[in-house]
Protein backbone atom coordinates (compact mmCIF):
# COMPACT_ATOMS: atom_id res chain seq x y z
CA UNK A 1 0.00 0.00 0.00
CA UNK A 2 0.76 3.08 -0.91
CA UNK A 3 -0.94 5.69 1.59
CA UNK A 4 0.27 7.21 4.39
CA UNK A 5 -3.27 7.70 5.52
CA UNK A 6 -6.93 7.66 4.26
CA UNK A 7 -8.44 11.44 3.99
CA UNK A 8 -11.71 11.58 4.97
CA UNK A 9 -13.83 14.46 4.90
CA UNK A 10 -16.99 14.96 6.89
CA UNK A 11 -19.29 17.82 6.09
CA UNK A 12 -22.33 18.82 8.69
CA UNK A 13 -23.42 21.51 10.57
CA UNK A 14 -23.76 19.57 13.99
CA UNK A 15 -20.83 19.95 15.87
CA UNK A 16 -21.67 16.78 18.07
CA UNK A 17 -21.51 15.11 14.42
CA UNK A 18 -17.93 15.90 14.41
CA UNK A 19 -17.17 14.74 17.91
CA UNK A 20 -18.95 11.38 17.32
CA UNK A 21 -17.35 10.70 14.12
CA UNK A 22 -14.13 11.75 15.78
CA UNK A 23 -14.87 9.02 18.39
CA UNK A 24 -16.19 6.27 16.56
CA UNK A 25 -13.51 6.87 13.75
CA UNK A 26 -10.15 7.48 16.05
CA UNK A 27 -8.38 4.09 16.22
CA UNK A 28 -10.04 2.82 12.54
CA UNK A 29 -7.38 1.71 10.32
CA UNK A 30 -8.30 0.47 6.41
CA UNK A 31 -5.77 -1.77 5.38
CA UNK A 32 -3.47 -1.28 8.27
CA UNK A 33 -3.64 2.42 7.40
CA UNK A 34 -4.97 5.12 9.70
CA UNK A 35 -7.69 7.63 8.87
CA UNK A 36 -7.18 11.85 8.44
CA UNK A 37 -10.45 13.63 9.24
CA UNK A 38 -10.94 16.81 7.31
CA UNK A 39 -14.29 18.59 8.72
CA UNK A 40 -16.22 21.39 7.21
CA UNK A 41 -19.59 23.09 8.91
CA UNK A 42 -21.25 24.03 5.79
CA UNK A 43 -21.53 23.44 2.06
CA UNK A 44 -19.27 26.65 0.96
CA UNK A 45 -16.19 25.54 3.87
CA UNK A 46 -16.41 22.44 1.60
CA UNK A 47 -16.41 23.94 -1.56
CA UNK A 48 -13.99 26.15 -0.47
CA UNK A 49 -11.63 23.30 1.30
CA UNK A 50 -11.64 21.03 -2.22
CA UNK A 51 -11.21 23.90 -3.90
CA UNK A 52 -8.38 25.38 -2.03
CA UNK A 53 -6.79 22.24 -1.41
CA UNK A 54 -6.87 20.81 -5.24
CA UNK A 55 -4.44 18.05 -3.97
CA UNK A 56 -7.40 16.53 -1.61
CA UNK A 57 -9.74 16.26 -4.26
CA UNK A 58 -8.60 13.25 -6.01
CA UNK A 59 -6.69 12.06 -2.75
CA UNK A 60 -10.14 12.32 -0.90
CA UNK A 61 -11.06 8.21 -0.40
CA UNK A 62 -14.71 9.30 1.57
CA UNK A 63 -16.73 11.98 2.07
CA UNK A 64 -19.48 12.00 4.37
CA UNK A 65 -21.93 14.22 4.09
CA UNK A 66 -25.21 15.55 5.84
CA UNK A 67 -27.75 16.57 3.32
CA UNK A 68 -29.65 19.05 5.16
CA UNK A 69 -27.65 22.44 6.15
CA UNK A 70 -27.65 26.29 4.69
CA UNK A 71 -30.65 24.73 2.49
CA UNK A 72 -32.69 21.45 1.98
CA UNK A 73 -30.55 19.98 -0.71
CA UNK A 74 -26.63 21.67 0.53
CA UNK A 75 -25.80 18.04 0.57
CA UNK A 76 -26.62 17.13 -2.43
CA UNK A 77 -25.80 20.05 -4.26
CA UNK A 78 -22.12 19.50 -3.00
CA UNK A 79 -22.05 15.87 -4.57
CA UNK A 80 -22.96 17.46 -7.76
CA UNK A 81 -19.72 19.89 -7.51
CA UNK A 82 -17.77 16.94 -6.34
CA UNK A 83 -19.04 14.39 -9.78
CA UNK A 84 -19.45 17.22 -12.42
CA UNK A 85 -17.46 20.47 -11.54
CA UNK A 86 -14.28 18.79 -10.02
CA UNK A 87 -14.89 15.54 -12.14
CA UNK A 88 -13.89 13.42 -9.24
CA UNK A 89 -15.54 9.89 -9.49
CA UNK A 90 -12.98 8.30 -7.44
CA UNK A 91 -14.16 9.68 -4.12
CA UNK A 92 -17.01 7.38 -2.14
CA UNK A 93 -19.70 9.84 -1.09
CA UNK A 94 -22.02 8.83 1.84
CA UNK A 95 -24.83 10.78 2.02
CA UNK A 96 -26.84 11.24 5.37
CA UNK A 97 -29.32 12.96 7.04
CA UNK A 98 -31.34 13.55 10.49
CA UNK A 99 -34.60 14.21 8.91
Amino acid sequence: MFQKEWEVLIVDDEPDVFEVSRLALKRVKVYGVPLKLHFCASQAEAIQFISNKSDYAPALAVALIDVVMESDTAGLELCQFIREERQNQFTQLFIRTGQ
